[in-house]
């Protein structure tokens, strides 16, 4: 992962210690901050481990209600380019692009740590953040949370999963709607999917969903390997992966 931190080019080779970690969050602020979208560094411990959450806010015009647009930060102690780097990389762009569409709806834009050890930074994210939300402005205030988690590896066949459970609110309609508005060559199917960020959500009874490629996980060949590195990645389907998320991430904060 080829950052800069202003001054020269570094690389994140790996994002599964703490110092990489780190250095990842503090890389995924800054670029938030960049786009004139105001973030911050939550730190929290779990688990026996220091993690490092990024909340970026993006306050919708009305404000009424909110969206999570989501990816996890952390990786197994390697590139973790697929898993997670691509999600990463599409919250970023989701956030640039909403960023000058000044949106009805405020939408969080959350890097989670330490997913891979037990989903520690979206649970204690939901816990503290999202159930202050809940508190404050009521359940009918959260429109739902979209996780997108290994949205990069398709081997000629543009072909994706939405993990909705029948969990998903309005989310599952808006990934249908925009798939058709932006003409999609993205073939979405739903399923019911677990097994990363957006389930602390369905275990507090918010909708959510999770998007990923058609490898589904554990299809991916460098899954959890040393071998997830860039050049596994098809950069095309990527693009139509970041530009359907995108669209239904509109139509939510507009909804």
């Amino acid at each position: 992962m080829p950052v800069s931190d202003g001054d020269r080019d570094v690389t994140i080779s790996e994002r599964g210690s703490e110092s990489g970690r780190r250095a990842a969050a503090e890389y995924m602020a800054s670029t938030f901050e960049e786009m004139g979208i105001p973030a911050r560094i939550r730190e929290f411990e779990a688990g026996g481990l220091r993690g490092f959450n990024v909340e970026a806010t993006l306050r919708g015009e009305d404000g009424g209600k909110h969206l999570w647009v989501t990816a996890h930060l952390d990786s197994v102690h390697n590139a973790g380019a697929n898993d997670d780097a691509s999600g990463l990389t599409s919250i970023l762009l989701t956030a640039e692009a909403l960023e000058e569409l000044d949106p009805e709806h405020t939408v969080h834009f959350v890097a989670y740590d330490l997913e891979e050890v037990g989903l520690f930074g979206s649970s204690h994210h939901v816990g503290s953040t999202v159930s202050a939300v809940r508190e404050r402005e009521g359940e009918t205030a959260i429109i739902g949370a979209l996780q997108s988690d290994m949205i990069a590896y398709e081997e000629g066949r543009f072909d994706a999963v939405l993990g909705t459970c029948d969990q998903a609110g309005p989310i599952d309609d808006a990934f249908s709607r925009a798939a058709r508005e932006i003409d999609s060559p993205i073939k979405l199917r739903e399923v019911c999917l677990g097994r990363s960020d957006h389930e602390p959500f369905w275990d507090a009874g918010l909708p959510a969903a999770v998007l990923t490629d058609g490898a589904v996980y554990d299809g991916y060949p460098c899954y959890h390997k040393p071998c997830d590195t860039v050049d596994k990645l098809n950069v095309s389907y990527l693009r139509s992966m970041i530009q359907l998320t995108t669209a239904a991430s509109v139509l939510l904060a507009e909804g």
